[in-house]
């Protein structure tokens, strides 16, 4: 149980990471699409391809339609790896 709760952590600031140089700047737990100005659609492809890069992973463009922020992205990346 401890092991799944230090990979969640891991996942969490991995992602949060991935996203923050993807953007080029910090953001909040509650940031996502269109809440800060660097997070737009262009944006969302890039953070796309570098996560499916760094987990070697790949999304299917259904499995997308609701991945706006930051939770998003780690739930989804969750069920992938």
């Amino acid at each position: 149980m401890l092991l799944l709760l230090i990979k969640k952590n891991v996942l969490v600031q991995n992602v949060k990471l991935i996203i923050e140089k993807v953007l080029g700047v910090k953001i909040k737990d509650n940031d996502g699409l269109g809440t800060i100005e660097e997070w737009d659609s262009m944006a969302q492809l890039s953070i796309l391809m570098a996560i499916e890069n760094q987990y070697g992973i790949k999304f299917k463009m259904t499995e997308l339609k609701d991945v706006t922020n930051l939770a998003s992205w780690i739930s989804i990346t969750n069920k992938k790896i």
